[in-house]
Formats: structure tokens, sequence, C-alpha cells
């Protein structure tokens, strides 16, 4: 078989050709394409959700910013009791210097048991 090549004039005239030859699908088959389009779509609406009410503790976990706030505020929190609880050696002595080293109390003493018990010293 020997080809021949086209040169870009000839090119030009085939494709001319096609598209004047060219027909439109029938409105038939456009109308049942659009049909068969709305039923595959339908299939993929999703459902309206409801809007359900929200507590005041899901509202201010959603305020401060969710899970990783929550676990800093945790950590401060830990953090607090457990300075204030055990304060380091550096830290001066605020009974001592705001009640007077003779006054009187109400003191949180760890138990050897690591319970914490509320002891008053008399005046």
């Amino acid at each position: 078989m020997i080809e021949k090549k086209m040169d870009d004039n000839e090119l030009e005239s085939v494709f001319d050709a096609a598209k004047e030859t060219a027909s439109l699908p029938s409105s038939d088959l456009m109308s049942q394409v659009m049909r068969d389009a709305m039923a595959v779509q339908a299939g993929f609406a999703v459902p309206p959700v409801e809007a359900r009410p929200r507590g005041i503790w899901q509202e201010l976990f959603r305020v401060l910013g969710g899970w990783p706030t929550m676990a800093g505020l945790a950590t401060a929190a830990v953090a607090g009791v457990w300075i204030g609880a055990f304060p380091p050696g550096f830290l001066p002595d605020l009974q001592a210097a705001y009640l007077g080293a003779d006054d009187a109390a109400y003191l949180i003493d760890t138990a050897a048991d690591g319970g914490f018990d509320l002891v008053e010293e008399a005046i």
C-alpha cells in the first residue's frame, strides 16, 4: 500500500467537508442522556444533616480550640498542682513571707501514702 502525503490545503478541505456533513444528535437522544444523567446524580445526593443543639461543654470545647488546647490546659493544671504540692527549693517560702513564721494557717500536707490531709493548727 502506498501512502500519499497530503499538504495543508488538502487537509483543510477534508476537515471543512467533515464539518459541513457533521450531524447533530437528535433531541430524543439528548433528552434520554439528560434523564439518565439526572438519575445518576440523584444517587449521589447527600441527605441534609440536622443541626443538633450543642451543650455548654461542647461549645466551650469548640471555642477554646479542641483537643490541642484542652491537652495544654490539662498539662498546665497538673503542673500547677504538682508545683503547689511539692515546691522546688529555689522558690521562696510564701507562707513565712506573707503569714509570718508563727501564724497559723490551713496547710495541705501530703501524707506518706500520697493522699492529701487538711491540717488546721491552733494559734
